[in-house]
Order: structure tokens, then C-alpha cells, then sequence
């Protein structure tokens, strides 16, 4: 008797999900359709993100690899060609390879030109503070000292992750103002700020006793004299020529 009763449940229960079936069946093929196609989507697109950063990442190192091949205007040109495109990521660090590259062909403008370009561009922040640090470091001993100081007043604060980099650079443009007292204070400052980079602080530490040594930046050596050129001799007059003796009077 019970087996009979558990024979009709089921039956029932049967057919109440061929009626649900019936009813819903075209919406559950759908979703289950909708959520195979939303993975493999999601897994599609990762795999391109991959492949694009894969090669993005290899053409950021050929470029690279022109100047270990001594060719640096191709290795610029590659570096440019990345960073064209603009944005985040590979282009921002092509920018920066590129500025460095013209730095070391001694392009002090172009380089700068670059620099603020990440400066004023839709980067991170410590992104675009490290640009201005780097355009800084490009005309550290070069830069009217006032201009340097300047340039460097919004990276000196407490909460710029570049703050005693902007701060070593300061004392140095104090330095080579003639400020010798400044400097050294600076300087003294940054080799007892145990929150600065080891190597900062070695390098401040020596500057430190450097300046209270006496030490002062020298003058610029004074441009050589030239000589006053010597007036040609005269051109010699010829002398005459003798007739020979044969030659009728």
C-alpha cells in the first residue's frame, strides 16, 4: 500500500515538473545559454588582456634593446612610438625611457618637454611627482638655484613620496647659491632622518662634512685668453732678374 502511495507522489511530482518545463523550460535554456556565453566571455577577454599586455611588454623590451645594440635615435624613435598612443602603463614609462635617452645625447629641452608632459597628463600622482623630480634632476647643476628651489616647492612636503630626493636637490641648489650654511643644515638634516633611504643619507652625511669642512662650490673656470694674432711678415719683393751675359745691351 505504500509503495502505491509513493508511485502516485511521484507521478505527481512528474508532472508537475513537466508543467513547469512546459511552461519555463525556453527561459532556463536561455539563462544557462546567457551564463555559458558570460564566462566564456570573461575568459576570452582575460586571455586577450594577457596577450596584449604579453606583447606590449616584449616591444617595451625591444626597444630596450636597441641601445644595448648601440643604436640609440632607433631605440628613441621605438620608445616615442609606444608612448604615442598615450595613457597608463607602457606608454608612461616610454615617455620617461625616452627622456632619459635624450638626456644622455645631452637634449636637456627635449628631455624636459617630455617630463612635463607626464607632469601634466592623467597619470597617478606619484607618477607625476616623479617627473617633475626626474626634470628637476635634469638641470640640477645647470638651473638658476631660485628656479630649482621653486620647481621642487611641491615636492618637499611631508606626505610627497619623493620628499628627501626634493630635499637633497634643495640643499644642493642652496649650495651652489653660495647659502653654505643653509645647505649644511639641509644636508645635516636629511643624514640624521632615519625615515630617508640609507644611500640619501650616506650622501647627505658626506655633504654634511664636506660643507663644514670649509668646502664652497668652486668658480667657474675663467675662459682662456686668446692671443692677438701676429700681423703677417710682407710678402718678400722679388729681386730682379740679371740678363745673361750673352743677352744684347
Amino acid at each position: 500500500m505504500t509503495d502505491i502511495f509513493h508511485e502516485v507522489e511521484e507521478d505527481l511530482r512528474r508532472d508537475r515538473l513537466n508543467k513547469v518545463w512546459a511552461r519555463y523550460g525556453s527561459v532556463f535554456l536561455t539563462i544557462a545559454v546567457l551564463a555559458v556565453a558570460a564566462t566564456a566571455g570573461v575568459v576570452w577577454w582575460r586571455q586577450h588582456q594577457q596577450n596584449q599586455a604579453a606583447a606590449a611588454a616584449q616591444t617595451f623590451a625591444d626597444a630596450g634593446a636597441l641601445v644595448e645594440n648601440g643604436k640609440l635615435e632607433e631605440s628613441i624613435a621605438a620608445f616615442a612610438a609606444i608612448a604615442a598612443p598615450g595613457g597608463e602603463g607602457y606608454p608612461t614609462m616610454a615617455l620617461f625611457s625616452q627622456a632619459g635617452l635624450l638626456l644622455a645625447k645631452n637634449d636637456v629641452p627635449g628631455a624636459l618637454a617630455l617630463y612635463d608632459k607626464v607632469a601634466n597628463s592623467a597619470a597617478d600622482d606619484k607618477v607625476k611627482s616623479l617627473a617633475r623630480l626626474r626634470a628637476a634632476y635634469a638641470v640640477a647643476d645647470t638651473e638658476n638655484p631660485d628656479v630649482l628651489k621653486n620647481r621642487l616647492a611641491d615636492l618637499i612636503g611631508d606626505t610627497s613620496p619623493w620628499r628627501f630626493q626634493a630635499r637633497e636637490l634643495q640643499a644642493f641648489a642652496d649650495f651652489r647659491k653660495g647659502d653654505v650654511k643653509t645647505a649644511g643644515e639641509a644636508y645635516t638634516a636629511l643624514a640624521a632622518d632615519a625615515a630617508a633611504p640609507q644611500s640619501l643619507r650616506d650622501r647627505a652625511g658626506k655633504m654634511a662634512v664636506f660643507i663644514q669642512g670649509g668646502a664652497v662650490l668652486p668658480p667657474p673656470p675663467a675662459a682662456t685668453p686668446v692671443a692677438p694674432l701676429e700681423p703677417a711678415p710682407p710678402a718678400a719683393t722679388p729681386a730682379p732678374e740679371t740678363p745673361p751675359a750673352d743677352a744684347p745691351q
